[in-house]
């Protein structure tokens, strides 16, 4: 049996002895005949072999190595070996390496550089929005390549051009480094669009544009710009901002937040929101039911603010005596006059009070009635009225 595996292993290896092709019957040494050590993207398309017609071109083989791996080549029947456009198109450094059978008769290292950049340019752009500050900045990268997908080279020059709202088109050129080449860009102190471009040797890109937004508000005013001054919540004041603007002049984003802060006599206060449009905000609040004095204020979060604007609200009516008399079970009161001695506003809530018992009554052409039997307090003798925050005492 052992003899038996002997006589195999002998066999197997006598014939891996006879498909090794033989060295001392090549009569002139295998090599690569003019080679250069650089060449342009796709250029190369064969590689020529100076050998001998006493060696069999099934045992020549070219090794070629680039950066995305190895590959191996088989010579035609000419000896040459036909280059695949796949490799031939890839930039950066190379290796040949030449065999005859498991003999290495060749090593060449080469370089394959790039085309111009041509195509559509990659380029990117951000962040795509700016707030108004000449501390923020956006970003242009550009990665040129050639036809073929390669990268340019370092120091490829690539030339921006880009135009800041209300001013001329500028340029700027820029070397790339590590594949790409960038420029960055502040914001300025003018709201509107950034356009960017790129351009390189037959290469450009497509229109780039970053949206720059005004500053922060700046402090601004607020103004009266409709007011009835009297305690009357049929009635409503209306509070208006000037134009918000950040620091360099521009008129804020719409939908800034503006908030109103009102204190009123006895020191309630209360917040109103409201969204700038144009630039301004406004509010409309209901009168008080009683006189009082209100001071008002404004601010936008984290930025700008109002001075303080004060209102003052004087009764609704004038009328020192109440007029009034009762009939029967029924209470009459008016003819109730407003400040400029005109008959109140229809609607307007009129309350009597006794005891702990408050019945309320709306005013119809300046008059208003109150049931006395029908609310079980006919029998009362002393009564309080009260009308748009003012009091009255009346007896029977």
């Amino acid at each position: 049996m052992v003899l038996y595996i002997s006589s195999c292993l002998i066999f197997l290896l006598s014939c891996s002895k006879q498909k090794e092709p033989s060295i001392s019957v090549i009569d002139k040494s295998i090599s690569i005949e003019g080679f250069s050590s650089i060449y342009k993207a796709g250029s190369l398309t064969e590689i020529k072999t100076n050998t001998s017609e006493n060696i069999e071109a099934r045992h020549l083989k070219l090794v070629w190595i680039n950066s995305y791996g190895d590959y191996i080549l088989q010579a035609n029947p000419s000896y040459n070996f036909d280059i695949p456009k796949s490799l031939s198109i890839k930039s950066g450094a190379s290796k040949i390496l030449l065999y005859y059978g498991t003999y290495l008769k060749q090593e060449i290292d080469f370089y394959i550089s790039p085309l111009k950049a041509s195509g559509t340019l990659s380029t990117y752009t951000g962040p795509e929005s700016l707030i108004l500050d000449q501390e923020e900045t956006t970003m242009m990268v550009s990665i040129p390549t050639d036809i073929y997908n390669n990268p340019m080279e370092d120091n490829y020059e690539i030339t921006f051009q880009y135009k800041h709202p209300k001013k001329d088109a500028s340029k700027e050129k820029a070397s790339v480094k590590n594949l790409f080449s960038h420029i960055i860009l502040p914001s300025k102190n003018i709201s509107g669009k950034l356009f960017l471009a790129a351009q390189a040797g037959q290469s450009n890109s497509k229109e780039q544009e970053v949206v720059i937004g005004p500053g922060y508000a700046d402090n601004f005013l607020i103004e009266i710009k409709d007011l009835h001054p009297y305690a009357d919540q049929r009635q409503q004041v209306k509070i208006q901002t000037s134009v918000l603007k950040d620091g360099f002049g521009n008129t804020v984003t719409d939908g800034t937040q503006v908030n109103f802060i009102l204190t009123n006599s006895d020191g309630k206060k209360s917040v109103f929101h409201a969204y700038t449009i144009f630039g301004i905000a406004s509010i409309e609040i209901q009168n008080p039911i009683k006189p009082e004095s209100w001071v008002i204020s404004a601010n936008v979060p984290n930025a700008g603010s109002s001075k303080d604007l004060n209102i003052k609200f004087n009764a609704s009516n004038n009328q020192k005596m109440l007029p009034y008399y009762f009939k029967e079970h029924t209470l009459v009161i008016g003819p109730l006059k407003g400040a400029l001695s005109q008959l109140i506003t229809d609607g307007t809530k009129i309350q009597l009070k006794t005891g702990n018992q408050i019945e309320s009554q709306f005013s119809e052409n300046g008059m208003v009635k109150f049931d006395l039997k029908k609310s079980n307090i006919e029998a009362e003798k002393k009564f309080e009225i009260f009308i748009n925050g003012n009091t009255y005492n009346i007896r029977r």
